[in-house]
């Protein structure tokens, strides 16, 4: 009876397991005000769905120079700590400011591809957790209706058809595309492919959330049926 009554409260079990330690969100936008990659981005949304503004949330603004590689160095995290990720581009892109038409900051600005671009940009992300999976968010709306992307992770291809201009919501396959629990290789880096289509094709944003590793939920499915142990034995004394 005594030791029951010292085991944690199932309520404080409940927080310990509910909260994502391992998880981490990356924001970047594109083609922000500053030369380089600076966190603390002002980017608007709506509801929890992507690319939503959280309390606290920071943005990587990253302003590629007209025609150039993508490196940003160091990113930094949704909470504002610097982190090791980096992305970084094989192929020169350019950049430029856009979409007026749009009240959401995330579709606004954008690097792109077009008839000149010649090779498939590869992205790649380094430095993440090998044990993790990743969702990875892209934006894709250009000034017009049908200037959306294509982007390739491994053989999946998902495309954002770009015909939202002046969208007051994020739709996705429409303005943004989602891959799902995708992998970082051994060496922490993640590729993804643009894809070259028959003109311009923006990239306005990207989020990269890490989901938690699956022993978390085995934790938090153990903890549950821990605490209502717990809590018929406290209620039979």
């Amino acid at each position: 009876m005594k030791l029951l009554k010292n085991v944690i409260p199932a309520t404080f079990l409940l927080s310990i397991a509910l909260t994502p330690v391992s998880a981490e969100t990356i924001n970047i936008n594109m083609f922000a005000s500053t030369n380089g990659s600076s966190p603390g981005a002002t980017v608007t949304g709506s509801g929890k769905g992507p690319f939503s503004t959280y309390t606290g949330s920071e943005w990587n603004n990253y302003e590629s120079p007209f025609e150039s590689v993508v490196n940003t160095g160091p990113l930094v995290n949704s909470s504002g700590d610097t982190t090791s990720v980096e992305l970084t581009s094989a192929t020169s892109v350019r950049s430029s400011w856009s979409n007026g038409q749009t009240s959401l900051d995330a579709l606004k600005g954008y690097i792109y591809t077009d008839t000149n671009t010649t090779v498939a940009p590869d992205f790649t992300f380094t430095g993440l957790d090998s044990t993790l999976s990743y969702d990875l968010y892209i934006a894709a709306q250009g000034d017009t209706s049908g200037q959306g992307g294509t982007f390739t992770i491994g053989s999946d291809t998902l495309t954002a058809t770009g015909t939202t201009p002046g969208a007051s919501s994020y739709i996705e396959g429409t303005n943004f595309v989602k891959f799902e629990n995708v992998q970082a290789d051994g060496s922490g880096n993640l590729e993804f492919t643009w894809e070259i289509g028959n003109g311009f094709q923006p990239l306005n944003s990207i989020q990269l959330v890490a989901i938690p590793e699956p022993s978390f939920y085995g934790l938090l499915a153990g903890l549950l049926g821990l605490s209502v142990v717990v809590n018929r034995r406290r209620h039979r004394m």
